[in-house]
């Protein structure tokens, strides 16, 4: 009967120990990880720019004078010579018949200058007048036909300014914005409307200063616009800015190759740069940047070394320095290398050296 139960015993101790090791199993926390893997394509880096059309322009009168008539509004198709704007006539008018009547006077005493010339050149030459009234005489004359000269300018400038109370569109073009309402007085240069022309098909980013020396005329780019988040785009460097455009940032501007009917101007765009790598720097590293924790010690990841069983894997904690946030994820410059498996999952509840189920 001892017998029995101690073998009895015995056979419980071992079972409950097996049972024990599964669990321990079992309870090992599980982990999700990242295998590090080096970029061949290169540095990139994104930035955010504006779609914009090949020609933009704030259209305005070359003279000043209250605001009559703007027939047109926001998102209006207006073709060439279309009347986008007038300004109240009746000054320009009125300036416009007292030049013609200031011509008139002039032509007519240019006449009588002319023919009281033709008679004193006459008595001339009967000798029965002086040198000095011949002379006199062919002085008003050249008097006279000066003063026509100048009623005729002032009468094409009246015109002209008459012609410019009336603002119509140069080309095919899209109405942008409008400034101004009717009534208003306004200056010559004073921006009326904002005029869009052309297919819309660049876009311009601002590039840091760091960087710019690197973008060149030509160099391949890709865009991708938040109003078309489904279609990717090729684009082209056509303009590589010389000074800064504020914020230790230069302008460039891109031409978007294939064309779409929603582009639009003024689009929020994402500009993605590819920069190669020299062959003597090691090539960019990028995780998630949920893969890289910060403390007051600085940052880190976790990095899974093999444990002693299948599936089983030790945390260790390893200090990282980092470059820029791409698209491609954050650029790890240095701390990990290729192969290394880093946790992106469940770094909260873990810590330097505990065991996991990496997944």
């Amino acid at each position: 009967m001892t017998l029995l139960s101690a073998g009895f015993l015995l056979l419980c101790g071992c079972d409950n120990q097996s049972t024990t090791s599964e669990e321990v199993k079992k309870a090992l926390r599980p982990v999700k990880y990242q295998v590090v893997e080096k970029s061949m394509s290169g540095r990139t880096r994104t930035y955010s720019g504006t779609s914009k059309a090949g020609r933009e322009a704030n259209l305005s009168f070359k003279v000043g004078g209250t605001l009559q008539e703007i027939p047109v509004k926001v998102g209006d198709s207006i073709g060439n010579k279309t009347l986008i704007a007038r300004l109240n006539r009746t000054s320009f008018e009125l300036e416009a018949e007292k030049s013609r009547a200031t011509l008139a006077q002039a032509e007519a005493e240019n006449r009588n200058a002319g023919s009281k010339y033709q008679r004193v050149r006459e008595l001339y030459e009967n000798d029965n007048s002086s040198r000095e009234d011949l002379d006199s005489a062919r002085t008003s004359v050249e008097s006279a036909q000066a003063q026509v000269r100048s009623a005729k300018k002032s009468l094409e400038l009246a015109l002209l300014d008459l012609g410019y109370t009336e603002l119509r569109a140069g080309e095919k073009c899209s109405v942008a914005e409008v400034f101004k309402e009717v009534n208003e007085n306004v200056t010559a240069g004073e921006a009326i409307v904002a005029v869009v022309c052309g297919q819309v098909n660049e876009v311009e980013v601002k590039v840091p200063e760091n960087l710019i020396a690197s973008i060149k005329q030509g160099m391949a780019a890709k865009v991708r616009f938040d109003a078309i988040p489904e279609v990717g785009f090729t684009a082209r460097v056509t303009e590589v800015g010389v000074t800064s455009a504020g914020g230790a940032s230069f302008p460039v501007t891109l031409i978007v190759k294939e064309k779409h009917s929603q582009l639009r101007s003024g689009l929020a765009a994402e500009v993605t740069f590819i920069f190669a790598v020299k062959t003597q720097e090691p090539p960019p590293i990028y995780l998630p940047p949920v893969a890289v924790g910060q403390d007051r010690t600085g940052l880190f990841v976790f990095v899974l070394e093999p444990g002693d069983d299948p599936g089983e894997a030790i945390v260790h904690r390893r200090p990282v320095t980092v470059g820029e946030l791409t698209s491609m994820g954050l650029e790890i410059t240095s701390g990990v290398k290729p192969g290394n498996k880093v946790v992106t999952a469940g770094m909260s509840v873990i810590r330097d050296g505990l065991h996991v189920k990496a997944e």
